[in-house]
């Protein structure tokens, strides 16, 4: 027995800094080679700057690891996938549309009292966002000559505050480096360090969801309300999210905790929308008809890799996507309803199955959108490493007592 407990704390301590130390090259590695190729077929020049700078950081990062110096090639990846490339472009003011929407939406907002143009005649008018994504529009007005007043920074520093916050309250402790080393590999990645750098409106919606989701697993109503309701009052993307996180709050606590969280959250969202009375024609145009692609201005999102296809591909593919989405809404609801989540790990990864799917399946769709199922995913896979890492200290403890004896 105790040489079995040895065993398990000697396993605990030395795997990562072999076997992980292999896994962490090849990541960086793959990442270098997707980017590169990526920088060579793309036509966007703010993402052509970002592959430069982001294939050089990983490249570095890969030889790092090799070296089992893993926290350091972390730092250098989140070095060449984030921070220079995205002090290139904020310093040349290079970015894609949605940053300049976010900036001018706030000033439609200071001048006529609603974010969103009565008329919009030209895609740069249109602002597809809730509300609350004015919010980051508003330093660019305030310091107008200020490169800090760029919406990408703010975008980047709630989502990193979120992602953080998020494990720190599900682990129940400040972050343990390897957790750190890990997250910032998540944040370095390309589905990441892409629109982080170069647009990132979607950044802060999956921080408030993912805090949010955390804050449910310990039963804060308050902060479980105030972050969904700000990340639903950004896009609607989040709402799935919230399904799920009251869910678990049902199978944690009480049908009475999810319900008072449920109503706060409906409550503030609705706070949020106040702007959108000053001309609710206008909200309804640019973000419900502009979407569907009922106006005038053709959306630029592109068809999805399932649903897009088969709706441009088979008769009545639109009708057919359309039913085997809401058989996927129904399914989901009863694995739901049969098998509550219990946990943060089953919560974001159900979550992150789930928004796949409909991303998947959806007629349009981003590459962006992603992000949200890879950010819950990471997410619950670090805080399940260390929850088995401290079951295995924890394990290995009453061995290493034998042992001073």
């Amino acid at each position: 027995m105790l040489l079995e407990r040895m065993h398990i704390q000697d396993r605990a301590r030395f795997i990562p800094a072999g076997l992980f130390a292999h896994r962490w090259t090849l990541t960086y590695t793959a990442f270098s080679v997707v980017v590169l190729a990526y920088g060579v077929v793309t036509q966007l020049h703010p993402h052509r700057v970002w592959a430069l700078w982001a294939v050089a950081g990983y490249a570095v990062a890969a030889v790092l690891a090799a070296r089992r110096r893993l926290t350091a090639a972390a730092v250098s990846a989140v070095i060449g996938a984030v921070v220079a490339p995205g002090t290139a472009l904020i310093t040349t003011r290079t970015a894609q549309l949605e940053v300049s929407v976010v900036a001018e939406s706030a000033a439609s907002l200071i001048a006529t009292g609603s974010p969103y143009v009565p008329g919009p005649s030209v895609l740069a008018e249109y602002n597809p966002y809730g509300p609350a994504m004015t919010l980051f529009g508003a330093p660019s007005q305030l310091l107008p000559e200020n490169r800090i007043g760029d919406p990408r920074i703010w975008f980047a520093l709630i989502f990193v505050m979120g992602v953080l916050l998020a494990s720190k309250l599900v682990l129940a402790r400040p972050l343990p480096r390897r957790s750190r080393t890990q997250l910032m590999v998540l944040i370095a990645s390309p589905v990441v360090a892409l629109p982080m750098v170069v647009g990132g409106v979607d950044l802060p919606v999956v921080g408030g969801a993912l805090l949010g989701l955390a804050a449910a697993t310990r039963g804060k109503v308050v902060t479980t309300a105030v972050s969904f309701a700000f990340a639903c009052a950004l896009k609607p993307l989040a709402v799935p999210v919230l399904v799920v996180a009251l869910v678990l709050m049902c199978a944690l606590y009480d049908r009475r905790t999810a319900l008072r969280a449920g109503s706060a959250c409906t409550a503030l969202t609705f706070v949020f929308h106040i702007p959108v009375f000053a001309d609710p024609a206008a909200f309804v145009r640019h973000t419900l008809l502009f979407p569907l692609g009922r106006t005038d201005v053709v959306t630029p999102a592109g068809e999805s890799l399932v649903g897009g296809a088969l709706t441009r591909l088979v008769p009545y593919g639109a009708t057919l996507i359309s039913a085997v989405l809401a058989v996927a809404v129904v399914c989901a609801a009863v694995v739901l309803v049969r098998n509550p989540p219990d946990t943060f790990v089953r919560a974001a990864s159900f979550a992150a199955a789930g928004l796949t799917v409909l991303f998947l399946l959806a007629p349009t769709s981003r590459f962006g959108y992603f992000v949200y199922p890879l950010v819950l995913g990471g997410t619950a896979a670090v805080c399940a490493l260390e929850s088995t890492r401290r079951s295995v200290g924890t394990r290995a403890l009453p061995g290493r007592m034998e042992v001073s004896r």
